[in-house]
């Protein structure tokens, strides 16, 4: 039996906390009892009452990320557990492919998430705990279409490898 407050006490992280996964995410971990940290490309889209906290950016835009990771650890504190739920695809082909659409591919779904992980995993390393959960797909291990999606994908799956080894 799943306990309402096993979270109690718990800051959670979510990134694309407005909407599909992410929102479910959110709705689970503060009915669980977590403070729930929202992250989306938009204030409309953290609309959600589930939400203590709420930061917009953009895993485009370093700058934004910057801004978001910083304004994270001030107001909500090195997070307990942080959920990389955001990104998109829009299932290419290879056909379909450009080197545009390549490079915006890999830098939202895997050098953006980096970019905004990397800095609260070290914190949460530097206090000696915490967990990540990174939100892949099928498509890092077979192909199901889009190949830039799919590389992105594979490369979360391996940083993630990279996280648990190394700390």
């Amino acid at each position: 039996m799943v306990s309402k407050a096993e979270f109690e006490g718990k800051t959670v992280v979510v990134t694309g906390a407005g909407g599909g996964g992410g929102a479910a995410s959110a709705a689970v971990m503060a009915q669980r009892g977590a403070r729930v940290v929202g992250c989306d490309q938009s204030s409309e889209a953290l609309k959600s009452p589930h939400l203590a906290s709420r930061h917009v950016f953009d895993l485009l835009d370093r700058d934004s990320i910057a801004a978001a990771i910083g304004a994270i650890l001030d107001r909500d504190g090195v997070p307990d557990i942080l959920i990389n739920n955001a990104g998109w695809t829009r299932a290419e082909t290879i056909s379909a492919l450009t080197p545009d659409k390549i490079e915006q591919e890999l830098d939202l779904n895997l050098t953006g998430v980096m970019t905004f992980a990397d800095p609260l995993v070290k914190a949460m390393a530097g206090r000696g705990s915490g967990s990540v959960v990174f939100i892949s797909s099928v498509n890092a291990i077979a192909h199901f279409g889009n190949p830039a999606y799919a590389a992105a994908k594979a490369g979360i799956n391996a940083y993630a490898k990279a996280i648990a080894v190394e700390l």
